[in-house]
């Protein structure tokens, strides 16, 4: 697996493609990435890290299957690389 990863391209993968509709109508409260975002009341995913920890990781919590956002970002990146593979 390290060989094939050492041959690959490097990828920049949008939060779009790693929080698909189907992630987050399957592990949160939210149909879509855009809901959300919209119950964090921000408009853009770079506001993101604006937002004090603690408000993030209560919103994640109360809203969702993770305790925390980074949590759900480690779930997010290991459900699109199984989707790879």
């Amino acid at each position: 697996m390290q060989a094939l990863a050492a041959e690959s391209p490097q990828k920049e993968v949008s939060y779009q493609d790693l929080f698909s509709p189907a992630f987050m109508q399957k592990y949160t409260d939210f149909a879509s990435f855009s809901f959300f975002m919209q119950g964090l009341k921000i408009k853009d995913f770079n506001q993101i890290a604006d937002l004090k920890k603690d408000q993030l990781n209560d919103f994640v919590k109360n809203n969702s299957h993770f305790t925390s956002w980074d949590e759900m970002q480690q779930a997010a990146v290991n459900e699109y690389m199984t989707n790879l593979f």
